[in-house]
Order: structure tokens, then C-alpha cells, then sequence
């Protein structure tokens, strides 16, 4: 399949001046931190699932954009955004398609191509909302946007940095530079899984469906210019040659991590606070 970063612009129904309609559903306050759960309007007037975490003051404030894992939900990431918020910055969890609440909840059809697309389209445009909805906050710097993201939420890095121009940063957590040959090669249970599940044409289809958003291909025309990757180190999701290929071939600054498995929670949490604070907190200080 032949890229065409044109026909993904154009194929995402995303418009800045579209009201956001957001609601907060309760607030909790505690020591400096705030923590809203909201909805807000993402494209095509889906009501997206939320939390903000902003910390209590004047600002302005670094804002970023969080996208969990496939099998999570918008709480995944809220013990590290309170972290982050204690160091000034603020934090929109946006809730994936598959875990809101009906009627606008969406999961992806693996057997239907058109269907994989338009959830990812839907994902993506929701995220590129949900800047529009910090940058309404008066206490967000507008100027310092990262965003950051795992597994599957990372897997799609590459097309939000190539479609969002406000991003500056980017933290990628255990996602592939290529996830349509991720889940036609793997050997891990999941992918083959997924293999047998489907019929030889109905793979096919999907992954063509996938090559659109594979994260390598799609970085060269990232608006983001400093990014943050980190594994686990027996992983058998990242292919060592394939990161550091693509490592290789980006531009700009890329740091590529690798850890324990034991330490993918608090150890490498603690680097991507201390990663946030050298690239995002200053960057335009």
C-alpha cells in the first residue's frame, strides 16, 4: 500500500470550529490537584469519556493528551497524570471508542475493513477534540501540547503527530512502528489469535486497513519533533531492528528505552516524568 498522507487528512472528519459541548459530570479535589470527569463532543458529535487532572493555580500549564491500552479504559493512566499534575502539568484522559457508555460506544469489526478504519479515524479525531478542548481552558499553555500513549493508544502515535500540528511531544509506551506486520508475524498468543480467527481474505483486508496508520511510515510527516519510545525489554511486541531502523530514520530527537519488566511500572513512569520536564515543561519557556 502506497502512503498518502493527503487521502488520511482528508478522510478525517475533524473540524476545529465544531462546538464541543463539554460537561463535567463531578469534580474531586485534592491537595493541588483537580480532577474532572467531563464528555465533550469528538467528530461526528460522538460523546467522548474523559478525565482532567489540572493542577490548582494560575499557569499556564503544559497540556497533554492520554490514550490507554486497548483492554483499559480512561483510568489507566490517572495515578501518573496527578503525578505529573504536582509537576505543573495538565492532563486530558480521553476514553477510547469500545469503553464509553452506548449509544456512543463503537467497536472495531475485525472482519470488516471499512469498520477497523472509521474506529480509527473516530480515535484519532476525538484525540485532535481533545486539544481543542484544553485549549479552552484558560490555565493551559496552548503552546506546549504533548500527547502520550500505550500499546494500541501508542500504535497510533504516528498518525495523530502527522494530523495534530499543535504537538510538540510524544511518549510512546510498548507500541509498534508497524502494526499491520505486527499482527501478521507475531507468534504471540493475541496475534495468532487473531490469524486463525479470520479467514485468509478477511486478514488480508484488515491489514490493509491497518497499513494506513502504521506509526514508521506516517512519523516523517509528524508535526512533533521530540519523541520519547520505551519496551519492555523481553518484549516480544517491539522488534529491536525495526525501532532502531526507525530511529535511525527520524529527524529529530527520538530516545528509545528499554526495561525490565518489573520496572515497566514505577521505573519507567519516573522516566517518562523526568523525559516530560526536560522536553515538554521548557520547551517554550
Amino acid at each position: 500500500m502506497t502512503l498518502n498522507i493527503g487521502s488520511l487528512r482528508s478522510a478525517l472528519p475533524y473540524k476545529a470550529e465544531a462546538p464541543l459541548r463539554p460537561e463535567i459530570e463531578r469534580t474531586e479535589e485534592e491537595m493541588d490537584i483537580s480532577s474532572s470527569w467531563i464528555r465533550y463532543d469528538g467528530i461526528q458529535r460522538q460523546r467522548v469519556t474523559a478525565v482532567l487532572v489540572e493542577p490548582l493555580g494560575d499557569g499556564p500549564f503544559p497540556g497533554l493528551v492520554f490514550l490507554h491500552p486497548f483492554s483499559s479504559d480512561k483510568m489507566f493512566f490517572l495515578g501518573e497524570a496527578r503525578q505529573l499534575a504536582g509537576m505543573g502539568v495538565a492532563s486530558l484522559l480521553i476514553e477510547a471508542p469500545h469503553k464509553r457508555p452506548t449509544p456512543h460506544r463503537m467497536e472495531p469489526d475485525l472482519k470488516d475493513p471499512r469498520n477497523v478504519r472509521s474506529y480509527y479515524l473516530q480515535m484519532i479525531g476525538d484525540v485532535r477534540r481533545g486539544y481543542d478542548l484544553l485549549e479552552q481552558v484558560d490555565t493551559i499553555d496552548t503552546e506546549r501540547f504533548g500527547f502520550v500513549g500505550r500499546d494500541e493508544g501508542a500504535d497510533l502515535a504516528g498518525a495523530i503527530s502527522a494530523l495534530e500540528p499543535r504537538l510538540g511531544a510524544v511518549v510512546c509506551i510498548e507500541g509498534v512502528p508497524r502494526a499491520s506486520l505486527y499482527w501478521q508475524h507475531s507468534n504471540r498468543a493475541e496475534a495468532v489469535w487473531l490469524r486463525e480467527s479470520l479467514g485468509r481474505l478477511e486478514l488480508k483486508r484488515y491489514l490493509q486497513a491497518l497499513e494506513e496508520f502504521d506509526a514508521g511510515p506516517l512519523i516523517e510527516h509528524a508535526y512533533a519533533d521530540n519523541w520519547l519510545l520505551q519496551f519492555a525489554a523481553d518484549d516480544s511486541r517491539a522488534d529491536r531492528e525495526e525501532i532502531e531502523s526507525l530511529q535511525n530514520e527520524f529527524t529529530g530527537p527520538m530516545e528509545v528505552q528499554f526495561f525490565e519488566e518489573n520496572q515497566m511500572v514505577a521505573i519507567a513512569e519516573t522516566h517518562r516524568g523526568r523525559w516530560l520536564e526536560t522536553n515538554l515543561l521548557p520547551r517554550w519557556a
